[in-house]
């Protein structure tokens, strides 16, 4: 008998441990491992609106990686952080003066990556900490569309989760891509 997705139910059911095989003969296993090697080619950026911000939810859970004084300073020069994630930490891998040179920053890191072929998935996540209609309106997201559909790039669009709005804070812009 051949379920509709053509999985025949002597090889496949919905609640089959992972170690049975699919359809293709790879074992639960094997796509876990292929799962954990595609996580690691994973990178995610962060375009902060709000350096003091981040301080201080940082404070809350003991984490001292982000001085006063620069949170201060940050604040009054209007300086903005990109911040690099990938696998197990963070860096800042940019700091820019003014929210929307940092946006366009950002955008214009994955159009670059895009460009130079580099993704090894056809699709950039970009994420916002507010409104979904305010993403069109950040500076750089046009270009980044552009290149994406002249490169057939899929952009998916999403509110951020609340995990992340609360870390990063409100406003804070982000995208996740696989190189």
């Amino acid at each position: 008998m051949h379920s509709p997705r053509g999985f025949s139910s002597d090889r496949f059911h919905p609640a089959s441990p992972l170690t049975a095989e699919n359809s293709k003969g790879i074992s639960g296993r094997e796509i876990k491992e292929k799962a954990e090697v595609f996580s690691r080619k994973i990178h995610g950026y962060a375009a902060i609106r709000d350096v003091y911000y981040v301080r201080e939810r940082a404070r809350n859970k003991n984490e001292k990686s982000i001085s006063w004084l620069k949170a201060i300073a940050a604040r009054h020069l209007d300086m903005h952080p990109i911040l690099s994630m990938h696998g197990d930490g963070s860096t800042v891998a940019d700091t820019l003066r003014g929210y929307d040179n940092c946006t366009e920053a950002l955008f214009k890191l994955a159009a670059d990556r895009i460009q130079a072929g580099d993704l090894l998935v056809p699709m950039v996540v970009v994420s916002i900490a507010g409104k979904l209609e305010q993403l069109p309106e950040m500076a750089g997201f046009a270009e980044l569309e552009q290149v994406s559909r002249e490169h057939k790039v899929k952009i998916y669009r999403s509110v951020m989760s609340l995990s992340g709005g609360i870390n990063l804070g409100p406003g804070t812009v982000s995208l996740a891509l696989a190189v």
